[in-house]
């Protein structure tokens, strides 16, 4: 046998179907030839450029009746995760009561070509709010860019020793990961 010729030699022969999917160097056990009896690894690698599934065969030729042999391959490219904030909490500490914590920001990031809607809620009624200075999302989110949601704590007078805790949810669409909406933790106390 002889697939080491399918991954180090003959690239094009090896991988048909599937333009992304290639024999890879690292993990590839496989010298020119292959003694009896004994077996060796043939490393193949996924790197799809577009979403969809994608199938593909491994080609090895050998000595062997049959040859070449087959290998199928199959493999789904799919988008990477279209939104991602900049962190999953954001603790205000201790505020007076009655006053106004200083902004702290989620930024958040598509990683998309394609621009999503982007949209956040979960904080009515709680003394967090989306600040309007300092806030620089809007409805809509521009491809591989990013934007902040600037975000404050108010803890009402009279609350002194209080501590409140709040879910900011981040949605956005088109979601391609379904992992919409983004929940950010938010933790204050009133002192």
């Amino acid at each position: 046998m002889r697939p080491a010729d399918c991954c180090l030699r003959a690239l094009p022969r090896c991988v048909k179907g599937c333009g992304p999917v290639q024999c890879a160097g690292d993990g590839t056990t496989c010298g020119a030839s292959l003694a009896a009896k004994k077996n060796c690894i043939i490393a193949v690698s996924f790197s799809p450029k577009a979403v969809g599934a994608r199938t593909g065969t491994v080609l090895i030729s050998d000595n062997a009746a049959g040859s070449p042999q087959n290998v199928g391959l199959t493999g789904t490219g799919v988008l990477p995760v279209t939104i991602s904030p900049s962190s999953l909490s954001l603790s205000f500490g201790s505020v007076l009561e009655g006053g106004t914590s200083v902004a702290k920001n989620v930024t958040v990031t598509n990683n998309q070509t394609v621009p999503n809607s982007l949209s956040a809620s979960g904080i009515g009624g709680t003394p967090f709010a989306i600040a309007g200075a300092g806030t620089a999302c809007g409805s809509t989110l521009a491809a591989n860019s990013s934007c902040k949601f600037a975000v404050t704590f108010s803890p009402p007078a009279g609350t002194k020793g209080s501590a409140f805790n709040a879910t900011l949810k981040i949605t956005d669409s088109p979601d391609y990961q379904t992992n919409s909406p983004h929940s950010v933790g938010l933790s204050g106390s009133a002192t």
